[in-house]
């Protein structure tokens, strides 16, 4: 699957994991309000994009590899497509895997008449080494971590910076227990990281929630 698409998903397991902790009328009208716009959001992307992508400096015109998945252990990324029948019989010297410390580029060209590519021009965290592996349906790509830690994404998020929440917010949410702070963290991450149709979302579900309990 693509990694929107991933991200989604997982934001939506997070959000019903932190609605089951939840107590407080405050913090599930903000869940459910920001667990319908993700929904609506994951609805509305495509299954895939047929789109290529322009030429590159060889004049090849490459089809753009965006569905995918991926899994990690302590010392290993790997990532999967599985939406290229036959492939495990197509010549290796048309399939490329390029690696640097922090990005990964896959290239299958003349695969049925086309030129694939699946490109990460950044990852999360820096790598060693990448080994791909052809299969019937597609490929897999082990990357090798430089560090033993778990990366929370395999892209980086974009994050932007927000106004600290004034001293009776601050009070409230360390009232909560370990669930509200929970909450907050996650709340604030997603505005961090969401478009303008999501902060606006998160802004109104919050406003209108902190004025029902204010009443």
């Amino acid at each position: 699957m693509d990694s929107r698409r991933f991200e989604l998903e997982a934001d939506l397991k997070e959000i019903d994991r932190l609605l089951s902790l939840s107590t407080r009328n405050y913090s599930k009208e903000i869940l459910i309000s920001l667990r319908l716009s993700t929904s609506q959001e994951l609805k509305s992307l495509p299954e895939g994009s047929s789109e290529p992508v322009p030429h590159d400096e060889e004049g090849i015109i490459w089809k753009p590899l965006d569905r995918f998945s991926w899994e990690q252990t302590e010392n290993e990324i790997k990532i999967y497509v599985t939406c290229l029948e036959g492939l495990k019989s197509h010549p290796k010297e048309n399939i490329h895997l390029h690696t640097t410390k922090n990005s990964v580029t896959v290239s299958i060209k003349n695969f049925q008449n086309n030129n694939y590519r699946l490109k990460f021009p950044k990852l999360t965290n820096d790598i060693n080494t990448g080994k791909i592996t052809q299969k019937s349906n597609g490929f897999s790509v082990t990357l090798i971590k430089k560090d033993k830690i778990r990366w929370d994404s395999l892209v980086p998020k974009k994050v932007v910076p927000v106004k600290e929440k004034d001293e009776e917010e601050k009070g409230d949410t360390k009232d909560s227990g370990d669930a509200g702070d929970s909450l907050m963290k996650m709340m604030k991450e997603l505005y961090e990281t969401g478009d303008d149709d999501m902060k606006k979302t998160i802004a109104e579900a919050w406003s209108k929630a902190k004025n029902k309990e204010d009443l």
